[in-house]
């Protein structure tokens, strides 16, 4: 008897906007960070869908601001029941793709000549807004 894979399926990352605000010299500081995702189901077909991300980063005297907006796009192939349904769609795809927007926002603060701010880990498996990343 053949078995059949269930499996969720990364497409692609893709950041869609980008505001970058900061003085000229500053280059560190103590920042708030707002993390939010959200999750938008194909209406024509249910096991593809998006996971969209928006980044809030600013200092606490407003000073810096960036703020980031990007699409994570996935497919789940094989049918599965709803629970591992919402499990791949709330907890595993953003899961997935968080790193890629971990590394993007990394990357983007270090090229434009500020230290590195590194995001923290999430647990996709509680939502987690408003953390403090120290300098």
């Amino acid at each position: 008897m053949a078995s059949t894979q269930n499996a969720i399926s990364f497409q692609g990352f893709n950041v869609t906007n980008v505001v970058f605000e900061r003085p000229s010299g500053f280059t560190s500081g103590e920042f708030n960070i707002n993390i939010e995702h959200l999750v938008q189901v194909n209406a024509d077909n249910k096991d593809l869908f998006l996971i969209v991300f928006i980044v809030t980063l600013n200092d606490k005297d407003k000073l810096f601001n960036l703020q980031v907006k990007a699409v994570a796009d996935f497919q789940i192939i094989g049918d599965v029941d709803s629970v591992i349904y919402e499990s791949f769609i709330n907890v595993n795809a953003p899961a997935i793709a968080y790193p890629y927007l971990r590394a993007f926002v990394s990357n983007l603060v270090t090229q434009a000549g500020m230290n590195p701010i590194i995001m923290p880990p999430v647990n996709f498996t509680r939502q987690i807004t408003n953390n403090e990343i120290p300098n």
